[in-house]
């Protein structure tokens, strides 16, 4: 299994496990997951308000964890209808 599949397969048993938990403060544990559901997710950069130009290297990762989250909640989603 190649290293993003396996990120991937993470990302998936990480939302299994903690998707619908909350912080103290009321805010999700897995707040791609949560704001994906309901269609507002945005990406992380939008999140936590990174600008490209501010800090590269971290926007660019965002875009790459955004583009394997992405892969996972398609695949959750497929998940779902087949119990549905």
């Amino acid at each position: 299994m190649d290293i993003q599949e396996e990120r991937i397969k993470e990302i998936i048993q990480e939302w299994f496990e903690n998707g619908n938990s909350a912080s103290d403060a009321g805010l999700p544990a897995c707040p791609g997951f949560v704001y994906r559901r309901d269609g507002t997710w945005k990406g992380w950069n939008v999140f936590l308000n990174i600008k490209r130009a501010a800090n590269p290297a971290i926007y660019d990762e965002h875009v790459n964890v955004d583009r394997l989250e992405d892969i996972a909640f398609a695949r959750v989603q497929i998940m779902n209808a087949g119990t549905a």
